[in-house]
């Protein structure tokens, strides 16, 4: 007779090694697809991210018209024509009369630059917003990127768990010929078998609707079936609480783009407090020719024009940028305090993830492993009944699964992290 537990033994151990080492691409129908493919093909066809950049070529035109003086010079011509008589004669004698000058408004008080750099401020806004996107989307493919990688590895599992009970089925069926075990204990091999079958399908199924869902993310066409490759687990360098939060501060796009719309707001209150009193005046240069019953005229004019602020001295603009002003600095400080909260709170989470994650491989996995293979050599040397292998089969199998839903959790927790620091963490692997 073989020796079927060496056997099992090469198996479990090649299982469990699988575990941790890159997913072979060759492996499964699919295309090969790494995190970092993955997140520049959602980057690069994300209609989400369409929409957002398309608002930088608004904030491109905003800024480019700041950037033209915004009054144009005036052209004013008053030809005249006419006849008069002389006070002391009867005839009749023709006149005309020809004036044109050219005026400019001329703002006194800065309120071009003022402009320039509020619609400065609302490009950056808006670049950062686009970042912040991005930003969401990163960890939304990367989340998805682990529920396909997670469902691969269950596929593969109970892959392997069918063909041990496949296995066990002949070492029952021997056994019972040989006169070793009841014909019972070969139903009961049978029930596994078809039980192991049933939860590979269910499994398959898990692993379609994760791959539609990542593929949605990858704007890719439907046909597409994305292989996720690379380590079960992600892998980040040594990570420092107070390094993360001071790398949230200076990378969040959102706490920057609140940062260049306080900043733009701070330029509108500048232009209306700027504007309150005599903020333009109108300068003109003309030329007159008058050709009178007298005689003829001409004359070179100069001309200043001031508005008056009697009544309008933009108190109402004042007012709403100052309120403006005031709701921007609370919601900056807000939103500071908030990712000051999130990162401490995603690193807490991820360390936790990673002490469990750490335990499963050190301790539990090994140890579940050894104990299954134990019960499958006793029972095939007659010293355990087949209840107890279907048993310790089953803790096999919950162990198993518990340690893929605690990398699951490591995952979602380091991209978590990532998310709430703004900045990339994740080894993404290579991209295009």
């Amino acid at each position: 007779m073989l020796n079927r537990a060496k056997i099992f033994l090469l198996f479990t151990i090649g299982s469990f090694i699988a575990l941790h080492v890159p997913v072979d691409p060759a492996r499964g129908a699919g295309a090969p697809l790494s995190l970092g493919e993955g997140v520049a093909l959602a980057l690069s066809n994300s209609p989400e991210l369409a929409v957002e950049r398309r608002q930088i070529d608004v904030a491109k035109g905003e800024l480019m018209k700041a950037r033209v003086y915004p009054l144009n010079p005036e052209l004013e011509v008053n030809p005249a024509y006419g006849f008069g008589r002389p006070r002391n004669g009867d005839k009749t004698v023709g006149t005309n009369a020809f004036d044109v000058a050219v005026s400019q408004t001329l703002q006194i008080k800065g309120q071009w630059g003022l402009r320039i750099e509020k619609a400065a401020a609302g490009l950056d806004r808006t670049v950062w917003a686009v970042g912040d996107a991005e930003r969401r989307i990163r960890a939304e493919v990367s989340r998805a990127f682990t529920d396909v990688l997670v469902a691969q590895e269950r596929v593969k599992f109970f892959g392997e768990i069918v063909a041990l009970n496949q296995e066990l089925l002949n070492i029952s069926q021997q056994l019972f010929e040989a006169g070793a075990v009841p014909r019972l204990d070969v139903l009961r091999a049978e029930v596994e078998l078809r039980r192991a079958l049933n939860d590979r399908t269910t499994e398959e199924r898990n692993l379609v609707a994760a791959r539609k869902e990542l593929n949605l993310l990858l704007g890719q066409p439907t046909d597409f079936v994305p292989q996720a490759v690379g380590p079960l687990l992600y892998a980040l360098g040594e990570l420092n609480l107070e390094r993360l939060k001071r790398t949230g501060m200076e990378s969040r796009p959102d706490l920057k783009a609140m940062r260049a719309g306080l900043h733009a707001v701070e330029k509108e209150l500048a232009i209306a407090m700027a504007e309150r009193f005599f903020p333009e005046v109108a300068v003109s240069l003309g030329y007159s020719n008058d050709l009178a019953i007298d005689g003829r005229e001409q004359r070179v004019l100069f001309g200043v024009a001031i508005p008056l602020p009697l009544f309008n001295r933009r108190q109402g603009e004042i007012e709403i940028a100052l309120g403006e002003r005031s709701r921007q600095t609370a919601a900056l400080s807000f939103v500071a305090a908030r990712i000051d909260k999130e990162v401490a709170q995603a690193y807490e989470r991820f360390v936790a993830s990673q002490r469990i994650v750490e335990e499963f491989v050190k301790r539990i996995v090994p140890q579940q492993e050894e104990n299954f293979r134990l019960l499958r050599e006793g029972y095939e040397a007659g010293q355990f009944r087949l209840t107890d292998v279907l048993l310790g089969q089953r803790e096999f199998i919950e162990g198993r699964l518990r340690y893929l839903d605690a990398a699951a959790q490591y995952n979602l927790f380091a991209v978590e992290l990532e998310r709430a620091i703004g900045a990339p963490l994740l080894e993404t692997g290579p991209t295009p």
